[in-house]
């Protein structure tokens, strides 16, 4: 266990003038036991005289010699010590024009979020910045903990590359990640769907902090249209994109895949879209389809394609619920969220007509009231909900070995219907293949017993989530602190 400290009250009892060079000779002191400051839930330790150890909320003082080699330095304080990427970097220059390759997130890799690169899903994106020539344009929900790709977007603006993007905000203009601001405050330029937000909810904000009775300073969430996508563009040549944030728990610690393309076809509907969103300044139920020809693109001899983007193309009814009724052999669905009940009659459906059905979900979305696994399961679909520490986060389906879809999209109304969101459909027997052997794996990863019921997200349930530094299912607590995971903390520790 580690040694932990108390933290100094000095700098709270003192006035500024009073007794500094007792405080400086205490950090004096402390850099000689090799004592740092951790942030118990980022796993990212500080030396004790950082400015970011104030804002802090669960740190610990520690020697640093006690704590498992898996936390990291902080980049503002061990510029020297960050760990080099353990994961190849994929060369994205080998890749011919029309192909796609995909890549994945092993929820079971790691008993941690890493904020380091840690597998070609995150260095091919790595591999894409560095090597741009002329424009890098990118639509993210938010930003947190993936310092490389943070700086080597700041390296290619430093070296003339256009850099421009957009993230979330919700109608109090925060993101849902804390470090998001980071990255608005690194590189110029970059934009949100605050205003439009304001324009359709703004007038209704009063009245629901009125209802609920909500401090509009708080973190409370007040469920607007989101901008959902996870999206990059590069030279109009490359799209990166699938269910991955750019986090170090999606990077790192969840299961997501993300699809690669090389194809100016592609390119020219993600950047229409984009362009709409940046320099048009439509979001949500603002945008319009774009007229482009999106559908059955073939972008190679084996290998056809169809871009489709929420909520103008209402793509769950038009394009998913077709699909799994066509299906004839199997349907494998590793999702997220699962609360579109007209998809889960098409689920329901397939089964009974002899269609192999299998669906992972997400443990803490299984505890969602409006999640619909259950009424899967009470028709006899196999339905296991994960049991790892990080998050089942894919929004995905393969069928028949030769249709794949991944998105940035839940499934939902809510992101049928209001989120900016964005899916691709891909029909290649290859990659259906390649996809359904990750199911599998995964599927096999997860006990039977989670096939009748639910794990609890952050509980003894779930593996490492109570020593994981990371607040699974969302209730403010997280390892010692959550209520499920006190008796294991306090035997093990």
């Amino acid at each position: 266990m580690a040694v932990v400290y108390p933290y100094s009250n000095l700098k709270k009892t003192l006035k500024p003038y009073e007794n500094i060079e007792k405080i400086r000779e205490n950090v004096e002191k402390a850099k000689h036991m090799n004592l740092v400051a951790l942030d118990r839930k980022s796993g990212v330790y500080h030396e004790l005289n950082c400015n970011h150890t104030s804002s802090i909320k669960n740190i610990e003082i520690v020697k640093k010699n006690y704590f498992p080699q898996h936390y990291s330095p902080s980049n503002c304080c061990f510029k020297n010590q960050i760990i080099k990427p353990i994961a190849p970097i994929f060369d994205t220059s080998k890749m011919k024009n029309g192909e796609i390759k995909l890549f994945y997130t092993d929820p079971t890799k790691f008993n941690r979020p890493q904020r380091n690169c840690t597998n070609e899903n995150c260095t091919s994106l790595l591999n894409l910045i560095k090597n741009a020539k002329n424009e890098i344009n990118f639509a993210i929900y938010g930003y947190s903990g993936q310092e490389e790709i943070l700086t080597a977007l700041k390296e290619a603006k430093n070296r003339g590359i256009k850099v421009y993007g957009i993230i979330d905000k919700d109608v109090r203009n925060y993101n849902v990640y804390r470090e998001t601001d980071m990255l608005l405050k690194e590189i110029d330029g970059i934009k949100s769907d605050y205003f439009e937000d304001l324009r359709v909810l703004g007038t209704k904000l009063d009245k629901y902090n009125e209802r609920l009775k909500i401090d509009p300073t708080t973190n409370f969430d007040i469920r607007s249209a989101i901008m959902h996508n996870k999206f990059f563009i590069i030279d109009n040549a490359y799209i990166w994109t699938g269910s991955t944030n750019v986090t170090e728990n999606c990077m790192s610690y969840n299961a997501n895949v993300s699809a690669l393309i090389k194809s100016k076809e592609v390119a020219d509907l993600y950047s229409n879209e984009f362009n709409q969103m940046y320099f048009e300044n439509k979001f949500h139920t603002s945008k319009k389809q774009s007229g482009l020809q999106n559908k059955n693109l073939k972008i190679n001899n084996d290998t056809y394609v169809s871009i489709f983007f929420s909520p103008q193309d209402k793509v769950i009814s038009t394009e998913l619920i077709p699909l799994i009724q066509n299906a004839k052999n199997y349907i494998y669905t590793p999702i997220f969220y699962l609360t579109h009940i007209q998809v889960v009659e098409s689920l329901i459906e397939a089964h009974k007509r002899g269609v192999d059905v299998k669906v992972i979900i997400d443990a803490n979305s299984a505890s969602n009231n409006f999640s619909k696994h259950k009424l899967l399961r009470k028709n006899g679909v196999s339905v296991k909900a994960e049991n790892w520490g990080g998050k089942m986060h894919m929004k995905s389906v393969i069928i028949d070995d030769k249709y794949i879809v991944i998105a940035s999209m839940n499934w939902t109304k809510s992101a049928e219907n209001t989120n900016d969101e964005n899916t691709i459909l891909i029909e290649n027997k290859k990659l259906a293949q390649n996809f359904k052997t990750e199911f599998m794996r995964l599927w096999e990863t997860i006990p039977d017993k989670w096939l009748a019921s639910d794990p609890k997200a952050e509980s003894p349930d779930s593996i490492n989530s109570c020593f994981d530094g990371v607040d699974n299912n969302h209730n403010g607590y997280f390892d010692s602190e959550e209520f499920y995971c006190k008796a294991v903390f306090n035997e093990y520790l």
